[in-house]
This record gives structure tokens, C-alpha cells and sequence, in this order.
């Protein structure tokens, strides 16, 4: 399909570019790896009148693509890649689950060009980091055309399908995760895609932490693909506090998920019915994983996981 004309605009800093989306409104759309944006551009589903480059941006002077830490967080600029986040060492020791997902995404050309602040700014139900985000406690950080930042937690960024918590004038540009490599701790995010490297049919991220005497003291697990935003399973945390997750534990855990995840999307891709059967399943399998990172007594895996 032939695009429709628009025009372009390659700011050389961030500012600049918060003041373009200030000025022209909803009729602009951000470019980051063009991994989302574009493919909706063909298909005729984008119609944006302004394109605002991020890729321009001055990476000395105005950095969007970088990871550091200090003492209790990872900070990740928006502008980098999958590849740089399934690669990068300070990402891989202290938040291995970020790690693992961006390697799940798509393909190699995908993830060289394709940024995280795209994919989560593009909020789609089945992306990859929604779950695993939310489930860490990440947070993002915005800057409006005043470059006046604010903070928003992950629980509140995704507010609806393909819609997050951005102001049309604001700006990703960081996403902090607290570190996740504490003692008796684990993390682990798993998918059930229909083609390799595809998006999630269902995704399930999960985090353990265990007390000395190999209680739960906390778990968190977070859905993606069941429903417009990521699904929180408060249940789960609630109910395992203090308990040991052994097997029976975890199969429970996977019938709450069960009766947690109602009428979820149904699609060209799974219905509904079968998106509830797969969150069963694959909550046991991130809670069992998880688990074993952090330490919990093998629990052995049941034939359907």
C-alpha cells in the first residue's frame, strides 16, 4: 500500500523533539527502530502527517542509547536496541530476564534496529517487555516540552491497548529496573508464540524472592497477551506468602491463573478459550523456573508443564 505523504523531521536533540510534538499535536508519531511504526504505515493502519526522527539524536551530547547502574537500579535509555539489551553484560548479571526476553523477540535484523522505548511506547498486548517489566517494579522516566520530567510506575504506564500513560507532548526516555541478581532471588519470562520469534500467544513473567528457610517470601507474576494491558495475578502473591513452592504449589498457582485470566482476547492467532488453558500452563512453567533461580528445591515439571 502506498503511504500517504507526511513530513519529516530528524531533531538533533530531545528537546527538540518534545517541542515538535508539542506543536503539532496527534498528528505526529515518534520514530525510533521504525519495527512497529512502519510495518502499520504499510498496512495502512498509520497515517501519521509528521514523522519525528529519534535516530538523530546526538549520542554524545544527548544519549537515549546507553546502560548504567548504581547501587540499587539499571538504567536503560529508550533508544536501545533489543540486540543491545539482550547482549549488554551489566543487563545480563543484575536483570538476566530483561536479557532473555529481548532474545525472544522476532529475528536478528529485528532486534538490531528495533529499540525498547518503541516497543513498550507501542504498548501491543502480545509485546514481549510488558510482562516482565511490570512484574520487576521498572519504571519510566518522561520528559514533556518544558523538559520537565516525571516518573511513572510500570503498574500505570499501560493504560490500554496500543496506549500508555504518555502525554502527547512527553517524551520516553529511560527505563530504570531495580536489580534482580539479590541472594535468593529469580526471575524468568517464557512465551507461547505461534511461529519462532513471533509475539506472545501468552507470556508469563515471573519473580521469586525466598526467605532463609526456602519460604515464598514474595512472588509476582505478571500476563501478557490475555488481555488489552498486562495482567497482574494478585491472587498468586497474595496466597504463596510464606508458603513453599513445591509442586503442589505451583499447580495451584497455575488453576489461580486459570480462574484469574476471564474472557481474555480471543484472535486470528488463539481463542479465548485456549489463551486460559495456555496461562495456566505457562504460569506454572515461569513460577517453576523462577523458583529454581532463586534457589527453591527442584519440583518436578508435570507432562503439560
Amino acid at each position: 500500500m502506498m503511504n500517504k505523504p507526511f513530513e519529516y523531521f530528524a531533531p538533533k536533540s530531545a528537546g527538540e523533539a518534545v517541542s515538535l510534538l508539542k506543536k503539532h499535536g496527534s498528528s505526529a508519531r515518534l520514530l525510533a527502530g521504525g519495527q512497529s511504526l512502519v510495518p502499520l504505515m504499510n498496512l495502512g493502519l498509520a497515517a501519521p502527517r509528521q514523522i519525528i526522527d529519534l535516530t538523530r539524536i546526538k549520542k554524545k551530547k544527548d544519549p537515549l542509547s546507553y546502560v548504567t547502574a548504581n547501587n540499587d537500579s539499571l538504567m536503560i535509555g529508550s533508544m536501545t536496541t533489543h540486540s543491545e539489551v539482550e547482549r549488554s553484560r551489566l543487563i545480563r548479571k543484575h536483570c538476566l530476564i530483561l536479557s532473555e526476553t529481548a532474545a525472544t523477540i522476532a529475528d536478528v535484523q529485528v532486534r538490531n534496529r528495533g529499540t525498547i522505548g518503541g516497543s513498550v511506547c507501542h504498548a501491543d498486548p502480545a509485546g514481549d517487555y510488558l510482562a516482565p517489566l511490570v512484574a520487576i517494579d521498572a519504571e519510566f522516566r518522561a520528559i514533556n516540552s518544558r523538559m520537565k520530567g516525571r516518573t511513572i510506575s510500570a503498574d500505570k504506564f499501560f493504560r490500554d491497548m496500543f496506549t500508555t500513560a504518555l502525554k502527547q507532548d512527553e517524551l520516553l526516555t529511560e527505563i530504570r529496573v531495580p536489580r534482580q541478581n539479590r541472594p535468593r532471588r529469580g526471575s524468568a519470562y517464557v512465551k507461547h508464540k505461534y511461529v519462532e520469534g513471533g509475539f506472545a500467544i501468552v507470556g508469563a513473567a515471573a519473580v521469586v524472592s525466598l526467605n532463609k528457610d526456602g519460604s515464598c517470601d514474595r512472588v509476582s507474576v505478571v500476563l501478557s497477551g490475555v488481555r488489552a494491558t498486562p495482567l497482574r495475578l494478585g491472587e498468586i502473591e497474595k496466597r504463596f506468602h510464606g508458603k513453599s513452592l513445591d509442586e503442589r504449589a505451583i499447580e495451584e498457582a497455575g488453576q489461580l491463573a486459570y480462574e484469574e485470566v476471564r474472557e481474555p482476547l480471543s484472535d486470528i492467532h488463539a481463542t479465548s478459550d485456549y489463551r486460559r488453558e495456555m496461562s495456566r500452563i505457562y504460569t506454572k512453567r515461569a513460577i517453576r523456573l523462577a523458583a529454581a533461580r532463586a534457589g527453591a528445591r527442584e519440583t518436578k515439571k508435570t507432562e503439560e508443564g
